[in-house]
């Protein structure tokens, strides 16, 4: 028995404890992304109903559950239940089956990942220690209520010490009476086994779920004291009778002085509004920024006070403060400029060395709230005969009345063809090189309509010239040419909130471009495309920022192969060979997870997702591809992170170094 039990621990520590881990960490992160796209009602709750019942499955946690035909799908219920242990979240979430929020307390929200998963799907969060924030969270529960949707509360207020129950506070009953909701009674019935409040070991067991008739409220009475507490005892007495003898305890009188003060206070406070409480927040936090950038670099020579003699610095040390300092922003220069260089891995372009300069400027140096402009030029060489060297850059003009986006590049390697569609791109049979030279230009300049709108014109042109193919390949491209030029015109609509281009931490990013290329401009193809880009960035718990993207690209008429939508790349589906799957259109997401961990460190954690497809009625979702990775980022300058992502496809790892972020 004692080794049956050792083995037990070695399985939940060393096995499933890693994989509920990084399931528990996706399914937060996919509920913040389904959340911020506004469907918190299913969002918040789908994801976490699968994710709850694999934790019972793998520890080995068996579920009844008894009195299902009790409830309606349909209609709305305030669930009041006994809070035996932890796994009771797991239970009313897995096998209740029916859509809710919570009502928890507020200290949950400081759970990395799922406190943030929870707080953005709009579940309830109660600070008992600040009775003043007890109207707000009324107003709020409210809210969810008058909006269909149903609730879980645990009446006791916390985990039992013994297995027996203890007395019920109010709200939930409050609540159910003011909507005329009914109150639907749980008995959970061996959590305290699998999992008290005191254990440190999850231990296998069954847990049964008992599921009362629903008690309905008499209107007329829900405003009186004495029928509220009739309420309360059909319920706690409802509860009890399916828990065995020993978890019997007889239920204490609770006041309702306090409660009804706390409703009072509430309806005073619902119509009040703070006004401008934001601005005045992010006008003390651009503030403190200014001061922050306003900090000198260390001086090039050091003052010994001994002597006064000025001692040179040695070249490492000269390096390592040049380092140590540049990350701080110098407003006095014209552009506060650092390079650096760092070893990659791809499997696109094998072993390589990088390098990037990247320089932060102002535009208008007498407005502290103008975003800073930025250019990066950047080059790399690696061990496959890939060479690329680029420049990109944003500028913001003054009163950002205007606004100057930009990229041009050129590169030259040996690369790999596959083919055209997701099934030429599945089969590695396909494989075949070649070798491609391409040079690109971007340039778009837009006009400020509107607060963060801008609208204006944009252009792009492109020469690719492909050579040395094999035979196959050349049966794969079935006739189409080698060498393209492209010239096209275009319009670019942006809404851009964003706090910092390079690094957001909070806003919005949504960009529209629709180019043409028309045989007049001397395209050999004439086509036109439309490409669009939503990203989003939300601050979550202390150093972690929640980020998120979608991105579409949609070709129409006659699109030269090389032109065509592809997956990977250095900033979407990052690890995939890029161009191994290239397709007419593709839709593609990403979530990420960026967390500040020491000074200038940080990391990060992305899923996403992408689809590429011929046409709009020949889309198959079982072809999606998906991507997940982490990566380690450094702060090179201020808001400006060297990046090295490690990414996980369908056909292995990639590892990639670049700098600022990749959306």
């Amino acid at each position: 028995m004692c080794d049956m039990k050792v083995l037990l621990r070695v399985y939940q520590w060393v096995i499933a404890m890693p994989i509920l881990l990084v399931v528990t960490i996706l399914t937060a992160l996919i509920t913040i992304f389904g959340s911020m796209l506004g469907m918190s009602r299913s969002w918040g709750y789908y994801p976490a109903h699968f994710w709850a019942k694999l934790w019972c499955i793998l520890m080995f946690v068996k579920v009844e559950v008894r009195g299902r035909e009790n409830i309606d799908k349909r209609t709305s219920y305030v669930f009041v239940a006994n809070h035996q242990g932890a796994y009771d979240i797991f239970l009313v979430y897995g096998y209740l089956n029916h859509n809710f929020k919570w009502m928890m307390k507020k200290s949950l929200e400081k759970i990395p990942f799922v406190g943030y998963a929870c707080k953005i799907s709009k579940h309830i969060m109660v600070d008992r220690a600040n009775t003043a924030s007890l109207p707000e969270t009324l107003a709020k529960a409210k809210e969810v209520l008058s909006d269909g949707m149903s609730l879980v509360v645990f009446p006791e207020g916390s985990r039992t010490p013994d297995g027996k129950m203890h007395s019920f506070k109010r709200g939930a009953f409050m609540l159910a009476g003011e909507f005329g909701l009914p109150i639907v009674p749980l008995t959970i019935d061996g959590s305290f086994a699998v999992l008290s409040k005191s254990a440190k070991n999850i231990n296998p067991g069954k847990i049964i779920l008992t599921i009362h008739k629903p008690i309905v409220h008499e209107m007329d009475k829900v405003k009186n004291k004495e029928y509220m507490e009739q309420i309360m005892s059909r319920s706690y007495e409802a509860i009890q009778s399916a828990l065995p003898e020993k978890y019997n305890k007889c239920m204490n009188k609770i006041s309702v002085a306090c409660w009804v003060a706390v409703c009072a206070a509430a309806v005073a406070a619902m119509p009040v509004k703070a006004e401008d409480g934001g601005q005045v927040e992010q006008a003390d936090s651009l503030k403190l920024e200014v001061l922050a950038d306003s900090v000198s670099p260390v001086a090039d020579t050091v003052a010994v006070a001994s002597d006064s003699v000025a001692v040179k610095k040695g070249f490492f040390r000269k390096i390592a403060d040049y380092f140590a300092t540049s990350n701080q922003y110098d407003p006095t220069k014209k552009m506060d400029f650092g390079i650096i260089a760092g070893p990659h891995y791809s499997s696109t372009v094998g072993f390589g060395l990088g390098i990037v300069a990247s320089g932060l400027y102002s535009l208008d140096k007498s407005d502290p709230t103008l975003p800073l402009s930025n250019l990066s030029l950047f080059g790399d060489v690696t061990t496959t005969g890939f060479l690329m060297i680029g420049v990109r850059g944003n500028n913001v003009f003054a009163h950002k009345k205007y606004r100057l986006d930009y990229g041009v590049y050129v590169y030259t390697f040996p690369s790999n063809f596959w083919g055209i569609g997701y099934e030429n791109g599945s089969n590695d049979e396909n494989k075949t090189s070649y070798s491609r030279l391409k040079f690109e230009a971007k340039p778009r300049f837009l006009f400020r309509l509107y607060d963060n709108l801008f609208l204006g014109p944009m252009l792009n042109f492109q020469y690719v010239n492909n050579s040395k193919f094999s035979d196959h390949g050349l049966t794969l491209l079935a006739g189409q040419d080698l060498k393209f030029n492209a010239q096209g015109a275009g319009v670019s609509l942006m809404y851009d909130s964003r706090d910092v281009i390079v690094n957001a931490t909070r806003g919005w990013f949504v960009q529209l471009d629709q180019m043409f290329y028309p045989s007049f401009l001397g395209n050999n193809h004439e086509y036109f495309y439309t490409d669009l880009t939503v990203s989003t960035y939300h601050k979550a718990w202390k150093g972690a920022v929640i980020a998120g993207e979608y991105h579409s690209l949609f070709n129409y008429k006659d699109v030269p192969w090389p032109m065509m939508a592809l997956v990977g790349g250095p900033n979407r589906m990052r690890g995939y060979y890029e161009g191994r799957y290239r397709d007419r259109n593709i839709m593609e997401a990403q979530i990420e997870l960026r967390q500040h961990l020491w000074k200038r460190h940080g990391m990060v954690v992305w899923f996403g997702a992408a689809n590429v497809f011929p046409e709009f009625d020949r889309i198959k979702f079982r072809q999606t591809l998906l991507n997940g990775g982490v990566g380690y980022r450094w702060a090179f300058k201020q808001n400006v992170n060297v990046r090295l992502d490690l990414g996980l496809t369908k056909h292995g790892v990639g590892f990639l170094f670049n700098i600022n972020e990749a959306f």
